[in-house]
């Protein structure tokens, strides 16, 4: 396999994105309807960090409105009405990105075939649809059981429902990009003392770290990990809390398939998914998201990849309610705004400048060396990422 383009560490590089993988998600069980970790009632002190950024590469802030707010926490005295101000920091407001066009909803039914390994659900994320359309569409008796061959009638989605505009992150904070060059992830979750910095997992018969676990998904995905610690906080509180829910343990980011456990599998699941949506968005592939409860929902054409991969992300594993409020200002930005400060005070706009010229492409064939073609382009780094590589 040939890769077109690699992210590494301490590194920044952009490479042209020829397509973006369009595949169904990855299924899975919901085992209980999870519930982010309640941020807003915790008692602990955040410790925030200060972001480092090159000097060879100026940070802009785009056009907004700014207010001023800080961070309080009640402490454990007899007299729980006295508080202390921990630190402040700046909100910004970015400006909605101009409207893309996105692609039309199917509006008539399709055909598809099982095959083996399908799952209803899959199915139905597949075709931005819900898992009882298929069922009634086809008089399905139990949704559990499919079989090879059969010909499933899929119906058109249905949306019940509107994203917001809200943005969440600039793209240069979900990607692994410019701003995350002097971020040293170790020392950070160290000073916060939660559960993640006394982590311990075998990963190939090597027992890795929590803080050496987040880079090694971040460099393999090229997936921001500070946006990988805010969803750990914002879900879990693995990051600053000691002890956090039993029910957290081997499911931190609330993917409940038995097959997806553990921080490694976690993180690789969430970094795959964020990675989905970015470049989904990217191609203008992206109209509607069906959510964990079948609600179909059509995204807001104002937004930025980066939201829109947060958007798919918390798709997966939330109902409406939960969803929303996940991708609301007080959801997952509110946590990552106490850890880090504005997500958008460091954003590199534009993130691929626009005077930027893609190399020739040169493949590493020795003279007179007969090479096959066997397959690609596909994804760089698993099925979310963008088409990035060739095999021979």
């Amino acid at each position: 396999m040939l890769l077109l383009s690699y992210l590494p560490w301490k590194t920044f590089s952009v490479a042209l994105i020829f397509l973006a993988s369009i595949s169904a998600c990855s299924s899975f069980s919901l085992l209980s309807p999870p519930t982010p970790f309640p941020y807003t009632s915790s008692t602990h002190t955040i410790k925030p960090t200060i972001l480092k950024t090159s000097t060879s590469t100026p940070l802009k802030i785009p056009t907004a409105t700014t207010t001023i707010i800080s961070e309080t926490v009640f402490l454990p005295t007899e007299t729980p009405t006295i508080t202390e101000t921990i630190f402040s920091w700046k909100v910004i407001t970015p400006t909605p990105d101009i409207p893309r066009v996105l692609p039309t909803l199917r509006s008539e039914s399709v055909e598809y075939v099982v095959k083996s390994g399908d799952t209803l659900n899959q199915i139905a994320r597949g075709y931005t649809t819900s898992v009882q359309a298929i069922a009634e569409a086809n008089q399905l008796e139990d949704i559990n059981i499919l079989q090879v061959g059969k010909l499933l009638v899929i119906p058109p989605p249905d949306p019940q429902a509107n994203a917001p505009g809200v943005k969440i992150i600039p793209d240069s904070e979900l990607v692994f990009g410019p701003a995350s060059v002097d971020f040293d992830i170790k020392a950070f979750i160290q000073d916060q003392g939660g559960y993640l910095a006394g982590y311990r997992e075998e990963i190939e018969d090597v027992e890795l770290t929590g803080a050496e676990i987040l880079e090694r998904i971040s460099r393999l995905y090229s997936v921001n990990p500070r946006l990988l610690l805010a969803l750990l906080e914002y879900q879990s509180g693995w990051v600053t809390q000691p002890d956090p829910e039993p029910g957290t343990l081997n499911y931190p980011l609330h993917n409940m398939s038995t097959r997806i456990t553990g921080l490694n599998q976690q993180l690789a699941w969430a970094a795959n998914e964020l990675n989905r949506g970015y470049y989904l968005w990217r191609i203008n592939a992206l109209a509607a998201v069906s959510l964990a409860d079948g609600t179909v929902v059509n995204m807001d054409a104002t937004i930025n990849s980066g939201t829109a991969g947060v958007q798919l992300y918390f798709a997966q594993i939330y109902d409406l309610f939960t969803w929303e409020q996940a991708i609301s200002p007080d959801g997952l930005l509110t946590v990552y705004t106490s850890l880090f400060g504005s997500p958008f005070a460091v954003a590199v706009e534009p993130l691929i400048p626009p005077d930027l010229v893609q190399p020739p492409l040169e493949l590493p064939f020795e003279p007179d060396k007969v090479w096959r073609y066997t397959g690609g382009p596909h994804g760089g780094w698993a099925n979310g990422s963008a088409w990035a590589a060739l095999d021979f």
